[in-house]
C-alpha cells in the first residue's frame, strides 16, 4: 500500500502499524491541519504518487466564552419569592381595608408559595431553608382574618429581609425570629399546640 504524504512538508499522513501479526494504517497529525482527502496517480512506469488535500483552516474557530446559565431552580426560587412578597403586600392592603375574605385568600396563597419554596430548600444555604420553615410554621394554623396591618407588615419585612436578601446566615434567622415575635407570630406555637 502507498502511504500518502503531505506534498508541502513530505510528512506521512498515515503510519504503518504492526500489532499481533496484523498490519494496519492509522492517520497521523500533520501540523494540526485536517486531511480533506488524497488521490493516487499512477504513471505508465508503474510508479504511484499521492497528492494530499489539506483543509484550508488550521483549527476550529474559537468558541465564544460560555455564559454561566442560571439553574432552573434559581429562577423558580426567584419567581416564588416575588410571588410571596406580592401576596404579603396584598395582605397589608386587605387588612387595612378590612377585606377579611381576601386577606384569608392571600394568606393561604402565601402558605402555598412558602410550601413551594420549601421544596427548593436544598438549592440554597441551610439557614435559608430554616428561615422558610420559620415563616411557614409561624403562619400554619393562623386565622388570617384576624391579622393586623402591623403583623402583615412584619411578614413582608421577613420575606424581603430574611428570604429575598441574598445569602442567608444565622443572623438573618435571628432577625426573622425577632420580626415574628414583634408580630406576635410564634413559629413554635404549632409544636406546643400538638403536644
Amino acid at each position: 500500500m502507498i502511504i500518502p504524504t503531505d506534498t508541502d512538508t513530505d510528512l506521512p499522513v498515515a503510519q504503518k502499524i504492526a500489532q499481533r501479526g496484523s498490519m494496519f494504517y492509522r492517520l497521523t497529525k500533520v501540523s494540526e491541519v485536517r486531511l480533506e482527502g488524497y488521490e493516487l496517480s499512477h504513471d505508465a512506469s508503474g510508479e504511484s504518487k499521492a497528492k494530499v488535500y489539506l483543509a484550508a483552516h488550521n483549527k476550529r474557530p474559537p468558541r465564544a466564552p460560555a455564559i454561566p446559565k442560571q439553574k432552573p431552580t434559581d429562577n423558580r426560587i426567584k419567581v416564588e419569592l416575588l410571588r410571596a412578597s406580592h401576596l404579603a403586600k396584598e395582605m397589608i392592603e386587605h387588612a387595612s381595608s378590612a377585606e377579611l375574605i381576601d386577606l384569608a385568600n392571600a394568606g393561604f396563597s402565601l402558605l402555598d408559595s412558602l410550601d413551594e419554596l420549601w421544596k427548593y430548600r436544598g438549592a440554597r444555604e441551610t439557614d435559608w431553608g430554616g428561615s422558610v420553615n420559620l415563616l411557614r410554621a409561624a403562619l400554619t394554623k393562623v386565622t388570617f382574618e384576624r391579622l393586623t396591618v402591623e403583623q402583615c407588615e412584619r411578614i413582608v419585612q421577613f420575606i424581603d429581609q430574611c428570604l429575598a436578601s441574598g445569602n442567608v446566615d444565622s443572623s438573618d434567622q435571628q432577625l426573622g425570629i425577632r420580626l415574628l415575635r414583634r408580630a406576635n407570630l410564634d413559629p413554635w406555637r404549632v409544636l406546643s399546640e400538638s403536644a
